[in-house]
């Protein structure tokens, strides 16, 4: 091998060194993060979970995701133009908390209306409460409907049925929801 083409060998190794170590830095996970704690010997992350809440408006329902007091809830209508971006962000908060959750996890829905698009994603999450049940975890759904809202009753008791998961039925006062 001649010498020009060792140092040509030599040049692209590290350069390439360079480029896997910048790789390395860039997509490493951030450990340090401040709502991380790494436990050492079980390689095990706890995540201390941040308070995530939606006021209510006239197309969209109040959320109170908790995890330290333990109140999850979905309360109000739901119709919004962009049930995606409604729902994705809960979505996504539930799949962390999936990951640790309490001991016993109530989610309480109380909800007048939901529109089709609203539907598919009340499932979904419905679902991520089924897996933390799944994995013998404590769940219950309290299922809230307005005295005289039959149809939401019904609802509640299909969720219940598809899921398998123990559902409370609540029966409020209209304008309760």
């Amino acid at each position: 091998m001649s010498q020009l083409h060792y140092l040509y060998l030599l040049k692209k190794q590290t350069i390439f060194n360079s480029f896997v170590s910048s790789f390395i830095a860039v997509f490493k996970p951030k450990t340090q993060d401040k709502n991380t704690q790494v436990v050492k010997n079980k390689e095990v992350s706890k995540i201390n979970m941040k308070v995530f809440k939606i006021e209510r408006t006239a197309t969209s329902p109040r959320v109170i995701l908790d995890k330290k007091s333990g109140v999850l809830e979905i309360m109000g209508a739901s119709i919004p133009e962009d049930a995606d971006g409604l729902y994705v962000p809960i979505i996504e908060w539930l799949e962390e908390y999936a990951e640790h959750p309490n001991e016993k996890t109530i989610f309480n829905f109380g909800l007048k209306y939901f529109n089709t698009s609203s539907s598919k994603l009340l499932l979904d999450i419905l679902f991520l409460l089924k897996g933390i049940y799944d994995k013998g975890n404590d769940v219950l759904i309290k299922w809230h409907t307005e005295e005289h809202d039959d149809d939401m009753k019904e609802t509640g008791y299909d969720y219940a049925d598809i899921l398998g998961v123990p559902f409370e039925y609540i029966t409020v006062q209209e304008d309760e929801i």
